[in-house]
């Protein structure tokens, strides 16, 4: 993974009034723990490989990528 130097960034926030809500956290870790989800509410989190094709499948679906020729839709949901 590449990382974009801080002052390209800040120079940018300049520009894109949205980046400037990133620029407190460049450099700063965040750890996330899931620990109560899984144990208090019984939710196991979906794996990341899964969450990025159900994101372009909906992107697909709403028109913000183009549909092939060969696109047949997103398969069944599992239960």
């Amino acid at each position: 993974m590449r990382t974009a130097p801080y002052a390209l960034v800040w120079l940018l926030s300049w520009f894109d009034k949205t980046i400037q809500m990133i620029l407190p956290s460049i450099g700063k870790d965040t750890k996330l723990d899931n620990t109560r989800m899984r144990e208090v509410l019984g939710v196991e989190p979906r794996k990341i490989e899964d969450t990025y094709i159900d994101m372009v499948y909906s992107m697909i679906e709403n028109g913000m990528i183009k549909k092939t020729k060969d696109y047949k839709g997103p398969p069944p949901a599992k239960e």
